[in-house]
């Protein structure tokens, strides 16, 4: 979502009230306050969640993975017009080009976390722990990781939990 909206050069002011013949809903909101006022502008920041445990695995997952490599610096030098002129490696990423940021060696695809290769299976277990089943587990991946394949993926790892087998989750 931030890349498609670096296209364009926001301006954020405030308008009093007298000055605006209709009010709508975003001006009602809320008062403005003096900081406000002198600073003209906001700073939005995107967070992730650090407390899961398995969080800093994962970024040491990225330094070492070649797949993620090459993403990084593909995302960083841009992306071609044709998915053809990218690495095999990272070519499935081609689709979610313009979602897909860099912060502090993490990938994101929106808000989402990027996993690498070799942490999904980890990733699989720490969001299949509950054992709540195949649409919660989905449901809760597309809200926080992303990795080409994924829905499949985490639905072939549910199918074969012993545990879910046995009471039908």
């Amino acid at each position: 979502m931030l890349v498609r909206l670096q296209k364009y050069d926001f301006e954020i002011g405030y308008t009093p009230g007298k000055n605006t013949v209709l009010a709508d809903t975003l001006s009602r909101a809320s008062l403005a306050t003096e900081e406000d006022n002198r600073t003209g502008y906001e700073q939005v920041h995107l967070t992730l969640a650090e407390s899961h445990s398995w969080l800093p695995r994962i970024g040491l997952t990225f330094a070492d993975d070649e797949e993620m490599k090459k993403f990084e610096e593909q995302i960083r030098n841009g992306w071609p017009d044709n998915a053809r002129q990218v690495s095999e490696l990272i070519r499935p990423y081609f689709k979610a080009r313009h979602e897909l940021t860099t912060d502090n060696g993490l990938v994101f695809r929106g808000e989402r976390l990027v996993i690498p290769r070799a942490a999904r299976i980890v990733t699989m277990q720490e969001i299949h722990r509950s054992h709540l089943g195949m649409r919660s587990c989905t449901r809760n991946a597309k809200d926080t990781v992303y990795w080409p394949g994924m829905t499949s993926h985490i639905k072939n790892f549910v199918s074969t939990c012993t545990v879910c087998m046995q009471y039908g989750t």
